[in-house]
């Protein structure tokens, strides 16, 4: 292809660039990324200026959502639950009228 070039990347592996003419530093690399970095975090309302405060609203996110994974839990525990002690109850009224008519027989 004429407009290729074939380049040795950092773990020495051949990379051919289809581009043509385009060659980036890796350093040039790292500030396009940096920027779309803050772009993207700007635009969920993050200051990329400060980091103790993106990690703080990380940790309160984990927070709630560990939080709402227990409550799930506990809501499960509480249906399961109401179930078996109605189906307990359910059985043991059986029982009672089941001995209450043969008693009366």
């Amino acid at each position: 292809m004429p407009n290729s070039r074939v380049w040795i990347d950092e773990a020495g592996s051949p990379r051919e660039d289809r581009r043509a003419g385009v060659t980036m530093s890796h350093e040039q690399v790292r500030e396009i990324a940096r920027e779309a970095a803050a772009e993207v975090m700007a635009r969920f309302g993050f200051d990329d200026e400060d980091r103790k405060e993106i990690y703080a609203d990380a940790l309160w996110l984990r927070r709630q959502r560990l939080g709402a994974e227990q409550f799930q839990i506990w809501v499960k525990r509480g249906v399961i639950g109401a179930f078996i002690s109605g189906a307990l109850v359910a059985l043991w009224t059986g029982v009672k009228e089941l001995a209450r008519l043969k008693g009366g027989q």
